[in-house]
């Protein structure tokens, strides 16, 4: 099971939350999800008071990291912080499950990543949620 949440506060996203078991387990209850939440909005406060943004230099990293990547690597790379599946992020973009999956890996080869979890949170640290941006 994989929960994937972001850190928005202030209207600015600070990262993302990544809650990841091995274990098959029941879905969350709303409270549980409130709760999520709260601990992300006390988060993203936090991260966005200690955090000074520099517009030029935040946009040539983003370009600098993203150069690599094709359009659609870059479409999928900004669904991936939602928490879809490959399937979900298909039906969004009108390709196939398995095309997705081949994007996801060349993004996290591509970006010398882990993980989609971390493709996830680099989506979120570059601004792919909540701030309009587009890839």
């Amino acid at each position: 099971m994989e929960i994937l949440l972001p850190l928005t506060a202030r209207g600015a996203t600070a990262g993302v939350l990544a809650l990841v078991s091995r274990k098959a387990l029941a879905d969350p209850d709303p409270s549980d999800l409130q709760t999520l939440e709260t601990l992300c909005t006390m988060l993203a406060m936090a991260a966005h008071d200690g955090a000074a943004i520099r517009p030029v230099q935040a946009a040539r990293r983003i370009e600098q990291v993203l150069a690599p990547l094709t359009a659609r690597e870059r479409e999928v790379l900004a669904l991936l912080p939602q928490g879809l599946t490959n399937a979900d992020i298909g039906r969004k973009l009108g390709i196939a499950t398995g095309t997705v999956k081949v994007h996801v890996e060349r993004i996290i080869h591509k970006l010398a990543l882990g993980d989609r979890t971390q493709a996830a949170a680099l989506a979120v640290e570059l601004g792919f949620v909540g701030s309009g941006i587009k890839p």
